[in-house]
């Protein structure tokens, strides 16, 4: 018996981890996918498209590096994936290991 008293819950919270796992992974997988689609085609640059359009002065921004808003967004859905998979994974964790019912006598 759980400290709630409902019997199982430390399986059901098992089981909705894991599931839950599978779904932050399959999220990883594709950002990964996104990722690699990303580095390897050729985009076009912005700021020359932007500069030969007219929308920019080429002497006011000087040498900051210009990144490709695809491949920007394909990093950050990989750490943002990678952050949600590792914390699903240690909220799996918690009912393998804790035993609430030895500290609730």
């Amino acid at each position: 018996m759980h400290a709630t008293g409902v019997a199982g819950v430390r399986w059901v919270d098992l089981v909705l981890a894991l599931v839950m796992a599978g779904v932050a992974a399959l999220g990883l997988l594709t950002a990964v996918g996104s990722l690699r689609e990303a580095e390897r085609k050729h985009a076009p640059n912005d700021l020359v498209a932007e500069i030969e359009a007219g929308a920019l002065d080429p002497e006011a921004r000087g040498d900051v590096p210009w990144w490709g808003r695809e491949l920007f967004m394909a990093r950050a859905g990989v750490i943002a994936s990678t952050l949600f998979l590792v914390g699903t994974l240690l909220f799996a964790f918690s009912p393998l290991v804790l035993n609430v019912c030895s500290q609730a006598r």
